[in-house]
């Protein structure tokens, strides 16, 4: 290198070892192997175009899935339930929408947290003003105190929370919360 780099400052040329082609600018076949032995690992196929543009397609493949990869959030629990642990993968679906895996543990049952109360709702309400809680469905928890329920919303950021309700049709939620987070989708 040092030797292209003398070479052109003498010819008074570009300091740039590169020309129009990719290949190096005033060398002769041997220093042209020597550039690329020094700049290229051994075996490495420079001229395989084929080869190079499967490997940027490649790396562009691995980047766009690692953004679209899922997250995995921790759902902040009520005093009213201090046990209770919950975390919910979330991640974006192929059209868009969002996709809500939630999994619930030490979970007491809904009627020790509210007398009134016979389950769990999963909510969603957008960040917006003025935007409505949806009801995602019941989140069931089994003898262990373990639940989990999947959903999908079309929101990209919203709250998820979980509420003890007197039935799984309830339209807005009645119960507090025991159970949120906040989820920003890019």
């Amino acid at each position: 290198m040092r030797v292209l780099a003398a070479r052109a400052l003498r010819e008074r040329r570009s300091p740039l070892p590169f020309g129009p082609e990719g290949r190096v600018v005033g060398a002769g076949l041997q220093d042209q192997r020597t550039f690329a032995s020094a700049t290229y690992p051994k075996g490495f196929p420079m001229n395989n175009r084929r080869f190079v543009s499967a490997f940027l397609i490649a790396t562009c493949l691995a980047a766009t899935s690692c953004a679209s990869s899922s997250r995995q959030l921790r759902l902040s629990a009520s005093p009213d339930i201090p046990a209770a642990q919950a975390t919910a993968k979330v991640s974006a679906t192929e059209n868009g929408n969002t996709q809500i895996d939630l999994v619930v543990e030490h979970m007491a049952s809904p009627e020790r947290v509210d007398p009134g109360a016979t389950v769990y709702v999963v909510w969603v309400r957008g960040n917006e003003a003025g935007a409505q809680p949806q009801n995602l469905g019941a989140l069931k928890v089994d003898d262990k105190l373990k639940g989990s329920i999947s959903a999908v919303t079309p929101l990209r950021s919203f709250d998820l929370y979980v509420t003890a309700e007197p039935s799984q049709l309830s339209s807005m939620p009645t119960g507090k919360t025991l159970l949120n987070t906040t989820v920003a989708m890019k």
